[in-house]
């Protein structure tokens, strides 16, 4: 929902999805100075405890975030004093750096908005109060990849001042981001009461131990996927086994829609994959969705539509039998998927992103050795 009154949005929630603009849509924010003045200034809101970041982008001259505040806090204080400080930051670099034609723009572009103290920032921001999980991942999704369909890039990875890179699993990145969106406490029940159909703690510990294997299951995903894609020859991704069978890129994109199915077990709604162009960026997907399914498995606390045991003999065993019909198609290439004994795999459950490590324990004798 959205509201107009800047002092009423806490009334509907504490979760938002906020949009600020430059004055004139000027791409500011294509000089990375700019846009480190922009991350200093959320960074510090984090230090301060003003928020939790759960998703954000910033564009060439505006930015999305996700955020949930605490009950003493004001979105609109939090976003107005970003907004001055980047202001009063970014003039004093641009003065400093002599760049008088942008002062210029910036100025011009500032004197057709009705406030007479906005330099920087167009005098008002959007607000939308999330109130679900499902609008919650749709907005996470749509700001992740605003930069694809700009045309900036052709993965959200590839985008440098996004969240897409945090919950792709990459340790470069430029803010703390809660993926696993523990701040909002799923798990937690609301005045302390149990809700109905609550496990006792025995059952409770035995569905704890089914998540854990669940999410060590998806880890092991993970490992595979990449075990099958590392190394592949460039052209690996249109592959053709015959006529009618799926090229790798084709696998993968079918892997993330066998996984939505899975997560609407948990969340509910429909799921449909609107096939990437880029085989990179459905790779990427491919690991989002899955540390995305292994956070839902992990704060599930009511299984009503299926148990741990159907969710592994159904939609999971799917995806890793398609993980070895990727490795099976690189041996149809001819570039075989180099042997290890699996036992002995480095595979973690904190670890669901592309930068998967090297076989731990590779076969000596590889007869198929290319």
């Amino acid at each position: 929902m959205r509201s107009r009154n800047r002092q009423n949005y806490e009334k509907y929630g504490d979760l938002f999805f906020v949009t600020s603009t430059i004055v004139g849509f000027i791409d500011l924010f294509d000089s990375r100075e700019c846009c480190n003045i922009m991350l200093g200034s959320l960074k510090s809101c984090q230090s301060r405890g003003d928020f939790w970041m759960i998703g954000y982008v910033i564009m060439p001259n505006h930015f999305h975030l996700l955020v949930k505040t605490k009950p003493e806090s004001s979105i609109s204080k939090i976003i107005g004093n970003i907004k001055r400080y980047t202001s009063h930051q970014i003039v004093s670099y641009l003065e400093d750096s002599c760049q008088t034609g942008l002062l210029k723009l910036l100025a011009v572009a500032a004197s057709k908005e009705p406030a007479e103290d906005c330099r920087i920032w167009k005098p008002r921001f959007d607000c939308f109060v999330i109130t679900n999980e499902d609008t919650l991942g749709q907005k996470l999704e749509y700001l992740h990849f605003n930069p694809v369909r700009r045309g900036l890039v052709d993965d959200p990875i590839k985008w440098r001042c996004s969240s897409a890179r945090n919950y792709a699993g990459l340790s470069d990145v430029d803010l703390d981001v809660d993926i696993h969106w523990t701040c909002l406490g799923y798990r937690t029940v609301p005045s302390g009461g149990t809700p109905d159909g609550a496990l006792n703690h025995h059952e409770e510990k035995i569905m704890d131990d089914k998540r854990t294997l669940l999410i060590h299951f998806l880890a092991a995903l993970a490992y595979r996927t990449q075990k099958a894609l590392r190394g592949a020859p460039e052209d690996f991704a249109t592959f053709h086994a015959a006529p009618k069978a799926r090229t790798p890129h084709e696998l993968v994109n079918h892997m993330n829609s066998v996984l939505g199915y899975a997560r609407t077990f948990l969340v509910g709604g429909t799921y449909r994959v609107t096939p990437l162009p880029q085989f990179s960026a459905e790779i990427n997907r491919f690991h989002a969705t899955l540390a995305d399914l292994a956070r839902l498995i992990a704060e599930s606390s009511e299984w009503k539509n299926i148990t741990p045991e159907q969710l592994l003999q159904g939609p999971l065993s799917d995806a890793m039998t398609h993980a070895g019909q990727l490795a099976m198609l690189r041996r149809l290439a001819g570039r075989p998927v180099p042997p290890e004994n699996f036992v002995f795999a480095k595979i973690s459950p904190t670890n669901l992103g592309p930068d998967q490590p090297p076989p731990a324990r590779p076969d000596e004798d590889w007869p198929e050795h290319p």
